[in-house]
């Protein structure tokens, strides 16, 4: 089977490139890829990350309607199976799938976009939609390892990533100017009420695009809250709804955010010197993520998310580790360290806790 491309070419001093469209079930199909974790001498690509491949599949589950790739994947492609030459600065070129082995895939090798190929492989395997995204794609011919390292670093070494929270925001803005309501658009609803409700103990305290507030003392990012919301929107593993998932389905925002300041206004309320402890990690991104933590269990197992009870469950939860006289909240938010690992040790102790009241 033979297949006709369309190509524009490409000339920046002395490197030739040519841009085309072709299926993603091509590149991943008839596409090698090279990875240092596999071969350090001719290995261009860094580690596969698998959170990455799953979340890119679930991205293209859950926007099949506005699905968009817009960054071109970047390959080298096998001269040796074209079957026309590519002189001038735009025409057609003709690849003979026939002459490929299974077991070569040696036509391209994707010297950047490894996530995105195997992400939508991922996906278009599991929904069995196969050949149904089509990506741009930049391709040289027959690169070197020299070339292809080089186009790498030329593509990654000096891209400044874009701050999480200025992606949250703009999500929301997509959304409210007619987009699809996505969970990054509906945790961003959230996070805008935690902001400005009056009852909201995060009012005019959350770094909106991720930046300090002068003369202000916010204290956590748009980022670590959305990230919570969103974390609990996407469907696991095995394809199970997550915890905020009937929300988003719902675009419950309202209820969610409402259930939130409850939570954190009850905790304030029973805790405040906890809460106002300048060197307590409670009002810190790691201490946000452990109560967050219990406020997906707590939510997990009552019906009654009102303030007058969060509040009922926090005095019992300080009466249990009161009967250890060696422990308190106080001590558990004085915790040393800034990693996950800190928030989740802190997080289990409060549900062990919560479980032990119950």
């Amino acid at each position: 089977m033979s297949e006709m491309f369309d190509y524009i070419k490409i000339q920046q001093n002395q490197q030739v490139f040519y841009s085309t469209v072709m299926k993603a079930s091509v590149l991943y199909t008839y596409g090698r890829i090279s990875r240092q974790s596999d071969d350090e001498e001719k290995g261009v690509q860094r580690f596969l990350d698998q959170k990455r491949v799953n979340d890119i599949a679930e991205y293209c589950r859950l926007n099949t309607q506005d699905l968009q790739f817009l960054t071109p994947i970047v390959i080298s492609l096998n001269s040796d199976y074209l079957e026309s030459n590519l002189n001038s600065s735009l025409g057609k070129f003709q690849i003979d799938f026939t002459q490929i082995s299974n077991d070569d895939n040696d036509l391209f090798n994707i010297i950047d976009g490894q996530h995105r190929i195997e992400g939508i492989k991922r996906y278009e395997n599991l929904q069995n939609k196969i050949g149904s995204i089509s990506l741009p794609v930049i391709f040289v011919l027959d690169a070197s390892v020299y070339q292809s390292a080089q186009i790498f670093v030329t593509i990654n070494a000096n891209q400044k990533k874009v701050d999480n929270s200025m992606i949250y925001q703009l999500f929301g803005l997509m959304e409210r100017n007619g987009g699809t309501n996505t969970p990054q658009a509906f945790a961003s609803k959230v996070v805008s009420i935690l902001n400005e409700n009056e009852s909201s103990p995060f009012r005019k305290k959350i770094k909106i695009l991720g930046r300090k507030i002068p003369d202000s003392d916010a204290f956590i990012s748009q980022a670590t809250i959305a990230n919570k919301i969103v974390q609990n929107i996407w469907t696991d593993a095995k394809h199970k709804n997550r915890q905020f998932t009937e929300y988003f389905n719902n675009d419950d925002y309202k209820f969610l955010a409402k259930a939130i300041i409850n939570y954190f206004n009850a905790f304030i309320s029973v805790n405040a010197l906890v809460w106002n402890d300048p060197t307590s990690m409670a009002k810190k991104a790691i201490g946000f993520s452990a109560l967050m933590k219990l406020f997906l269990h707590i939510e997990k197992n009552e019906t009654d998310l009102t303030e007058k009870n969060f509040e009922n469950i926090f005095n019992k939860i300080g009466q249990e580790i009161a009967k250890n006289q060696s422990e308190s909240i106080q001590m558990l938010f004085k915790n040393s360290g800034s990693s996950e690992s800190v928030a989740s040790k802190i997080g289990k102790k409060l549900q062990d806790l919560y479980e032990g009241i119950k």
